[in-house]
């Protein structure tokens, strides 16, 4: 019996903090978790939004697929307005990076 591989095309995401190490330096603990806190939760929640999935987090960074490439640019608008809300209401500020390819 042989097993046909399956093989599609996906739309490649990475998403960080910018400056991640200068940014999270000067935080105590609390706020430090605080931070990862926020913006996984933001990473999360837009990115399910636009049907993506989260392939791999390491620290601060996430890997992420999607279907189409429309979803991708979608979510990566998507997470820049989150964290302009965010920046705007709280004093855990920070710039999220979005960097977007498509792969076979």
């Amino acid at each position: 019996m042989s097993v046909t591989p399956k093989t599609e095309t996906l739309n490649v995401m990475f998403v960080d903090i910018v400056d991640y190490t200068k940014t999270t330096l000067s935080l105590d603990i609390h706020k430090f978790d605080a931070l990862h806190s926020v913006f996984d939760d933001i990473v999360t929640r837009v990115s399910q939004k636009f049907k993506g999935t989260i392939i791999k987090k390491i620290g601060d960074a996430f890997l992420l697929t999607f279907q189409t490439p429309l979803d991708a640019i979608n979510c990566g608008l998507g997470l820049q307005q989150a964290q302009l809300e965010h920046n705007r209401t709280s004093d855990l500020v920070f710039v999220c990076a979005v960097f977007a390819l498509k792969a076979a």
